[in-house]
């Protein structure tokens, strides 16, 4: 037998549209229901008793919760490239569906989101500086991806200071800003070869300009001299 009934939709279908089912004799044959009536009868058992489900799910989590995370914890450890893989994939095929989410999500939840930004920015300020530039990059069109780890070694590439003018932090008053040496709004990313050190002035200076523009070519000479090697002309 190869085929057969489902007692739902009482249509004749093959053997793999059901599941298996054990019983306590250790046999093992087919439940009554195919798959698609079983999912489907599962989505309208969820919607029609929606705030119980969420109600009882709210409840497991508070009372396993230590539980719930070593769980959590082994299969992200032992799935880690399955799941990067799936995110990627349904990133790709519901990006508008996300983006639509996180705007609504955001505007319901301002005041939590500010709060949130405001506690973690003065405690994790590299990781922050560095997803305002991914921000700002999306929104021109351009991208870029320059990690914190990039971000400590062009501040230590510098020594600390304006690559233009020599100004140190302390003189500054404030942290030294990484800045695009080839202007974000003309197309230009920020990566190894395209990041400086400038203070507050030298950075309000040339704002989007050109380097040669807005300082000359004498300081672009100079500041290309202690610039990171271009991919490929490293030794």
């Amino acid at each position: 037998m190869t085929k057969k009934r489902c007692t739902k939709c009482r249509r004749l279908k093959t053997l793999e549209a059901f599941r298996d089912r054990k019983y306590a004799s250790g046999l093992i044959g087919k439940r009554a229901r195919c798959k698609e009536c079983e999912n489907a009868g599962s989505l309208e058992g969820y919607y029609a008793h929606r705030g119980q489900w969420q109600k009882r799910q709210r409840a497991y989590r508070q009372r396993c919760a230590k539980r719930e995370m070593t769980r959590r914890r082994k299969y992200n450890s032992t799935h880690r490239k399955e799941k990067a893989a799936y995110a990627k994939k349904y990133a790709l095929t519901h990006h508008e569906a996300m983006a639509a989410h996180a705007r609504e999500y955001y505007q319901a939840h301002r005041k939590e989101r500010r709060a949130y930004v405001r506690k973690y920015a003065p405690t994790h300020p590299e990781q922050y500086a560095a997803a305002r530039r991914r921000r700002r990059a999306k929104q021109l069109a351009v991208q870029e991806n320059f990690t914190p780890k990039e971000a400590r070694f062009i501040r230590s590439l510098w020594n600390n200071r304006c690559a233009v003018c020599g100004k140190t932090r302390k003189e500054e008053g404030q942290a030294l800003a990484i800045d695009h040496w080839l202007p974000l709004s003309k197309g230009h990313a920020l990566t190894m070869e395209n990041a400086v050190l400038l203070c507050r002035s030298c950075n309000s200076t040339k704002s989007d300009k050109y380097p040669v523009d807005a300082f000359g070519p004498e300081i672009v000479k100079r500041v290309g001299a202690f610039a990171p090697p271009k991919k490929g002309e490293e030794e």
